[in-house]
């Protein structure tokens, strides 16, 4: 279109000054979707994008970055680039779950029945995937007979394996790749986990969990509370971050807690339906961009 009304652009900041270059001047409402944090980018890289924002792709527009958690906005602010930027926080949505698919907790038999306990993630070094994995050699000695899922694939998945290999672990830790059915395949976990760094922008993998109603343990780093709550104990459990130990004692305690994990699992769903679903992400962007648009509560 040569004069749209809006324009959104959901891209890296690779190429920003170029698309924020080639935007007509005449569009008031532009908005930039700002997922990762800015705490890895470099003054080099922040100079690099000033001189070519400056001298070869001067701006033509005014946008908003709308970041996923106030923890990317804060990180902003500490770059010479995106600093000049004026950001708003809008949480990432994901699809609904019908009743139908919602994971429903189970009564787990203390003889020796198979517990599935799962993290959905890329596998990447914005994660903490080995934290889950040391974890699990833990909770392996009070249940033996437990699983651990991941579900996605990334980069890391070499190095991941090699850590299952050196732990005796190969036979229980099952890589799944990546996943096309997501909710098919989660809503069969007993216990779900998620561990993550300091490098995380949202953790929307974390979202879906929630969306599924699984009870689930997190590490209280970066963006996670914004995604969860705030409050402890009543949507997740959160642990110290890197902490095998305080991982696998949580999940331990949740295992046979049949009562705990019906509460999580409860909390968890209507928290996401409330705070994370789809409509309510679009209706934000939405009103962001257009101040002026009344939605119906229907």
């Amino acid at each position: 279109m040569l004069n749209p009304d809006a324009v959104i652009a959901w891209h890296g900041m690779a190429e920003l000054p170029v698309i924020l270059h080639s935007i007509p001047r005449g569009c008031r409402h532009v908005g930039v979707h700002g997922g990762n944090p800015a705490s890895n980018l470099s003054s080099l890289t922040d100079l690099r994008y000033l001189f070519t924002e400056g001298l070869v792709f001067p701006r033509r527009c005014n946008p908003v970055y709308l970041c996923c958690s106030q923890y990317v906005a804060d990180t902003f602010k500490r770059s010479y680039y995106l600093n000049r930027f004026q950001t708003k926080v809008v949480a990432n949505g994901v699809y609904d779950v019908p009743d139908s698919l919602k994971h429903i907790p189970r009564i787990i038999p203390t003889n020796g029945s198979k517990v599935v306990i799962g993290m959905l993630a890329r596998l990447d070094l914005i994660k903490d995937h080995a934290t889950v994995i040391r974890a699990f050699a833990e909770i392996k000695r009070e249940f033996p007979c437990a699983v651990l899922e991941l579900a996605g694939d990334g980069d890391q998945a070499q190095n991941l394996r090699a850590l299952t290999e050196a732990l005796g672990l190969v036979d229980s830790v099952h890589f799944l790749g990546t996943v096309r059915q997501v909710t098919e395949v989660i809503r069969k976990w007993d216990v779900c986990v998620y561990a993550t760094t300091h490098n995380e922008g949202f953790g929307i993998a974390l979202a879906e969990g929630l969306m599924a109603g699984l009870p689930t343990v997190v590490t209280d780093v970066g963006p996670i509370r914004e995604v969860c709550g705030n409050v402890e104990g009543a949507t997740v459990i959160y642990v110290k971050p890197g902490s095998s130990k305080q991982l696998a004692e949580a999940v331990t305690r949740l295992i046979p807690d049949l009562k705990s994990r019906q509460a999580l699992s409860l909390m968890a769903r209507q928290h996401a339906m409330r705070h994370l679903s789809g409509r309510t992400f679009a209706k934000r962007y939405i009103q962001l961009l257009f101040p002026a648009i009344i939605f119906a509560d229907a």
